[in-house]
């Protein structure tokens, strides 16, 4: 709070934490908080975490509605079970927020919340919904491993020019990355998307990897943009695929990917040479006969008939080495 004509009211993050420990609800409103969460701080129950890789975890038990407020320091709420509903939406985090192996038995809010530090969600499980839709995160945001049993919204989120990680990720309801940007590498390596997962119109302003991702569901990448490499390798689309009207200004990678529900690629451009090999469809795919891949002569080639796009990615790396344990 650098700002001397801000009149919201300052509370220490002492008295934010005494709350907690009494079981609550914490309200709170556009306030600042000064000081440091940490749950380790306070004497709150403990009881068997799967999370924890079996141990113990601390058990909240208050309801937290802080919303519209500013977050001076860090919180470390790593390996928390919350039971009632987490909401934290329109606030401002100034410091690293760590939410690693926590566990939401009920709904998690963070919409258009403003993170400005390192931010972890990593192995945490998400029983209720998840939201973080129109959430801003200006530095690396990890959601690796992490579990969404819910509906899951990052609709509008914008993230950073350093990594976004969702290695490892599964969602068993509905994913909407709709208008979402990923300023840097995006990772969703080896996602499980159970339900349908949306990423129309979002905007992948570096790589962006989906190697060995499963998506149970319809995929829309309707009108997605790929500033970087777009690597869907060995990925599976169980349902029908929609990339109508995507671009690809990088290498598009599509090395053994089974496309068993039907597969639109109509009116999507490569600007540079696409890779489709062992690619395996079990239905129909819809073609442009203008498709454009401006980096090679589209007449001839011919996916209908299933004829491989043969690219030079000679020396591609990979983004399944990009792993963030923390």
């Amino acid at each position: 709070m650098s700002d001397p004509t801000d009149s919201r009211p300052i509370f220490s993050a002492s008295e934010v934490m005494s709350q907690i420990e009494g079981g609550g609800p914490v309200i709170f409103n556009s306030i600042v908080i000064t000081g440091d969460l940490d749950l380790s701080a306070i004497d709150l129950p403990v009881v068997h975490s799967e999370t924890s890789g079996g141990g113990i975890a601390q058990s909240v038990s208050a309801r937290i509605e802080i919303r519209n407020c500013e977050f001076a320091g860090a919180l470390h709420f790593s390996g928390a079970i919350f039971r009632e509903c987490v909401d934290m939406s329109g606030s401002v985090f100034c410091g690293e927020v760590r939410f690693k192996g926590a566990s939401f038995l009920q709904d998690a809010r963070f919409e258009k919340a403003s993170f400005k530090r390192y931010v972890t969600f990593r192995d945490s499980s998400f029983h209720g919904e998840a939201r973080f839709s129109g959430s801003g995160f200006r530095e690396i945001a990890n959601f690796g491993e992490a579990t969404f049993s819910g509906k899951s919204s990052f609709a509008s989120a914008s993230f950073s020019e350093l990594c976004t990680n969702f290695k490892g990720a599964s969602f068993h309801q509905d994913a909407d990355f709709t208008g979402s940007l990923f300023q840097g590498t995006a990772n969703f390596c080896g996602c499980s998307f159970l339900a349908g997962s949306s990423f129309w119109r979002t905007s992948f302003g570096s790589e962006a990897s989906f190697e060995d991702a499963q998506f149970g569901g319809y995929a829309i990448f309707l009108d997605a943009s790929f500033r970087g490499t777009a690597d869907f390798r060995r990925s599976l689309f169980r349902d029908d695929a929609n990339l109508d009207e995507a671009r690809f200004d990088g290498y598009a990678i599509f090395l053994d990917t089974a496309f068993q529900g039907g597969s639109n690629f109509q009116s999507a451009k490569f600007n540079k040479e696409a890779r489709f090999e062992g690619e395996r469809a079990s239905h129909h795919m819809r073609v442009s006969p203008k498709l454009d891949f401006a980096a090679q002569n589209s007449s001839e080639f011919a996916l209908a008939d299933r004829r491989a796009l043969i690219a030079r990615i000679d020396g591609q790396r990979s983004l399944r080495s990009l792993e963030i344990p923390f």
